[in-house]
């Protein structure tokens, strides 16, 4: 599977939360909420700028977790 972040092949670890969980071997071990993903409609996230974002942010249960707040970390694709 992809990183949802950077694309680079990760591991999605099953989960059983309203969000999917990744390991990246660059981004990090990280959540990205559902609610995050529905509205995301085609957008990818700046990599540079969520990953600076996951770096900062608190950890519910020790796993950043990126939701609808982050919502300005989405970019139209580069064409």
């Amino acid at each position: 599977m992809a990183c949802l972040i950077c694309k680079t092949d990760a591991e999605q670890r099953p989960t059983t939360g309203d969000y999917v969980e990744f390991v990246c071997p660059d981004c990090g071990h990280y959540r990205v909420s559902r609610s995050l993903l529905t509205i995301q409609r085609g957008r990818v996230f700046d990599v540079e700028l969520t990953r600076r974002a996951i770096e900062r942010m608190p950890r519910r249960d020790g796993i950043p977790t990126l939701s609808t707040v982050d919502e300005d970390l989405l970019r139209e694709p580069r064409r």
